[in-house]
């Protein structure tokens, strides 16, 4: 459609709503799978910001990764490419149709859709093919490590806190991250990041992740100590309930057999005469 000219618009904009979102929908509502597609799942304060450390984590060492390969032979020209499609729109455009609408279309198929058919793999398996098949469906060797990363990361994150829309959230943020890199690296070879900056992302996306993915495995162990604790209480009530049920039974009075109408059957086993 690019190569016959078709209006920019739709391809940036509505092409990716129809050929993700709408499919998503649609298949969801005919399988009733819609909120396993879209999971809203309420977090507490931690929870959100456990999800938020992890996600930046990822940003960063994505950020810091693609930035060393950006070096490479064959990247400028991708760069090039995209600051020309990105000169055709002002700012508030930009945001709105490289930032947010990219972050909800792929989530939607990636960390929705496909991850939710991908849960019975267990969670590794599941966030790194995830990710992996976000980085392939980007069509370039060069932004593929990034990309994969970022997506593995965001998969984690829609995981572990059963929200999607906080993936989308963080996602939007990245993109718009990339776009103001971008602007700043306009001016040429000049203004390129430094090494020294790009090792400061990426450590402290290393930082970030070892925090977020420690801080999910401890409220993980806490929610499950939590159940179990619950659990074993209610199974103590149970037995207690049986123990109390039994001595109130023993200790209960019992009628004395009428010798005219006992036959030594058990109670309730004979019909009205």
């Amino acid at each position: 459609m690019a190569a016959r000219g078709g209006p920019l618009l739709f391809l940036v904009a509505v092409l990716p709503l129809l050929s993700f979102v709408a499919p998503v929908l649609a298949w969801g509502w005919l399988r009733g799978r819609l909120p396993d597609f879209f999971p809203a799942r309420h977090l507490s304060a931690r929870g959100l910001a456990q999800a938020l450390i992890l996600a930046a984590g990822g940003s960063l060492a994505a950020l810091a990764l693609a930035g060393a390969l950006s070096a490479l032979p064959g990247a400028r020209g991708e760069e090039a490419a995209l600051r020309s499609l990105l000169g055709g729109f002002p700012p508030a455009a930009q945001l709105l149709l490289f930032a947010l609408l990219p972050a909800l279309s792929e989530e939607v198929l990636f960390r929705g859709a496909l991850l939710s058919a991908l849960r019975p793999w267990g969670a590794l398996p599941a966030c790194l093919a995830s990710g992996l098949l976000f980085g392939l469906f980007h069509g370039s060797v060069l932004r593929f490590a990034p990309v994969a990363l970022l997506g593995t990361v965001l998969a984690v994150v829609v995981w572990r806190t059963g929200n999607l829309w906080v993936a989308v959230a963080c996602h939007a943020l990245h993109n718009a991250a990339i776009l103001w890199v971008l602007d700043e690296t306009a001016g040429g070879a000049a203004r390129e990041p430094s090494a020294l900056l790009l090792a400061v992302a990426g450590g402290l996306g290393i930082v970030f992740l070892s925090a977020g993915l420690r801080g999910f495995g401890a409220g993980a162990s806490d929610e499950e100590g939590r159940k179990g604790s619950k659990s074993q209480s209610v199974d103590g009530l149970k037995e207690h309930g049986t123990g109390v049920e039994g001595a109130m039974l023993e200790g209960a009075p019992r009628s004395k057999p009428d010798p005219e109408t006992d036959n030594g059957e058990p109670p309730g086993t004979r019909f009205p005469s």
